[in-house]
Order: C-alpha cells, then sequence, then structure tokens
C-alpha cells in the first residue's frame, strides 16, 4: 500500500522536495480509519495559519487538491491536475523572494488541468479559486473548467499574470487585476461571466492562435471599465433561436484592441467605448 504523509501544524514549512500521487492543502479526513483520506499527503495549517513551499523546494503531484487559502508558493509547484472540491472557498498565493546575496529567486507554478467546483449529482456548487500571483512569472494551466451545478462556481484571478490553454466556464471568471490570457481555445457560456478589471492594460488577452466563443456576457461595470486584447481571435455568437432558445453573448468594456479577429454584431450586444483594429 501507498504510505501516507499528513503535515499539520499553524505553520507550515516545506524547505524539500515532495513528489506524490495526490496532495491536498486543507484538512485530513478525522475518521478513526486514516485511509478514508485518498490523499497520499495533506497539509494542514491549523488555527488559521500558513503554508509555505520555500524557494528551492519543488512539490511534484499528479492530483492537487486545494481547499483553503493557506498556502504560499516561494519555490516550485507543478501538478498534472488541480481540483477545488465542492462548496469551497481556496485560493493559492504566489510570490518572488529575494535571497541572502540580493537576487531575486523566482516561483515557478503550473496547476495542469483545474477544476473549480463539482458536476457530480448532489453538488452544492458556489465553489471559489482565487489565485493571487505576486510573481514576475505567469502562473500556467493546460486547462480551467468552472463548474454551474446547483450555484455558480468562480475563479478569481487578484494579481499578476495567468496563463490557460483552454477555457471552459459555465460559472465565473473574476479578474480583479492582473492578466488573464488565453492560449488555447475558450468558451462562455450562455448564462456565464468573465468579469473585467479596470485597467489601462488588458485584464483579458486572446493570444495568437487562440480562439474565444462567447455565448454568455464578457464585461466590465459600465462600457468605461476594462480591457480586451485580442490577437487571436474573439466571437460574440449571436442568438439562437428554435425549441431551446440561447440569448446572444454581450460584451462590455472601455476598449477592445484587435490585431486578430473579433467577430460581433454591431448592436446593443457589443457596448465599447473605443474599439482599436490594428493594421
Amino acid at each position: 500500500t501507498a504510505g501516507r504523509l499528513f503535515i499539520e501544524s499553524k505553520a507550515n514549512t516545506i524547505s524539500g522536495n515532495i513528489t506524490a500521487d495526490s496532495l491536498k492543502f486543507g484538512t485530513r479526513i478525522t475518521d478513526s480509519d486514516t485511509a478514508k483520506e485518498t490523499n497520499q499527503v495533506v497539509i494542514t495549517a491549523t488555527n488559521s495559519g500558513k503554508n509555505t513551499i520555500k524557494y528551492g523546494s519543488t512539490v511534484d503531484v499528479k492530483a492537487l487538491t486545494v481547499e483553503d487559502a493557506a498556502t504560499t508558493i516561494n519555490g516550485t509547484l507543478k501538478a498534472a491536475a488541480t481540483a477545488v472540491t465542492d462548496k469551497t472557498t481556496a485560493g493559492l498565493t504566489v510570490v518572488d523572494t529575494i535571497g541572502t546575496t540580493g537576487k531575486k529567486q523566482y516561483a515557478a507554478v503550473s496547476l495542469g488541468d483545474i477544476t473549480v467546483g463539482s458536476a457530480a449529482s448532489g453538488a452544492q456548487g458556489n465553489t471559489s479559486f482565487t489565485l493571487t500571483n505576486q510573481a514576475e512569472n505567469a502562473v500556467e494551466a493546460s486547462s480551467l473548467t468552472v463548474v454551474k451545478n446547483t450555484g455558480a462556481s468562480t475563479f478569481e484571478l487578484d494579481a499578476g499574470k495567468f496563463s490557460v490553454g483552454k477555457l471552459t466556464n459555465q460559472g465565473e471568471v473574476t479578474l480583479k487585476a492582473g492578466e488573464f490570457s488565453l492560449t488555447g481555445e475558450g468558451s462562455n457560456a450562455s448564462g456565464a461571466k468573465i468579469n473585467l478589471a479596470d485597467t489601462a492594460t488588458a485584464s483579458l488577452v486572446i493570444a495568437e492562435g487562440a480562439s474565444l466563443q462567447n455565448q454568455g456576457d464578457i464585461t466590465g461595470t459600465d462600457n468605461t471599465k476594462g480591457k480586451i486584447k485580442v490577437n487571436g481571435t474573439l466571437t460574440n455568437a449571436p442568438a439562437v433561436t428554435g425549441t431551446t432558445p440561447v440569448r446572444a453573448g454581450t460584451i462590455t468594456a472601455a476598449a477592445v484592441e484587435v490585431d486578430g479577429v473579433l467577430s460581433t454584431a454591431l448592436d446593443t450586444t457589443y457596448d465599447v467605448t473605443t474599439t482599436t483594429i490594428n493594421t
């Protein structure tokens, strides 16, 4: 049988390397039969404490579960898949550090395929995952799926750069600050929202070769806030009629800058103060 490691204290500092099939930031199953805890490694910050992965340390796992917001990464975190479980308020913070010689030490985080929430029967939704990236390098993910079940789940970027290969949004993606860059295919479903940060630089970037199909809402709080940069293709989908009608997608922003392709009707579904088409 696989070995288990449970780390529990108010301040957990990982100074070495951890390699495992599965790791959870959160609380292990409190049962006399610890075998019911399916994760190989569980790191628990008790009493509202903090977990720190120090610079020089590497945590490399196949499956990462995040159930709290207690972990700061100064070193390297790599996961093939990251799950934020049902009805959880979770988060990760990424921070570069300065070494003893004054040299900057860069954090590196790759979260693989991220799923926020659960589509399983009986799941309640209302799951949230907040990423705060104060490091120079972008946090990377192969894909991001934000699930809507009984309630919509939320992914929030609070700071810094985040790069994702594929986006499937059924709930809410909130860009409070920083830059969310889509490098592959993306969809914003009917009823889903991408909330734009109020920033002079683009908070949503569709990279060259990438595409985003919008059947929901991409929006600043009004047409004086939020910027989108389209280097690939952004399609603001029209309404679908018939037996199962779907309303048109909407885009509301202060500015959209296009170096690639923007496909949209120029009506009430596109409320943008300034659209710049670069040649």
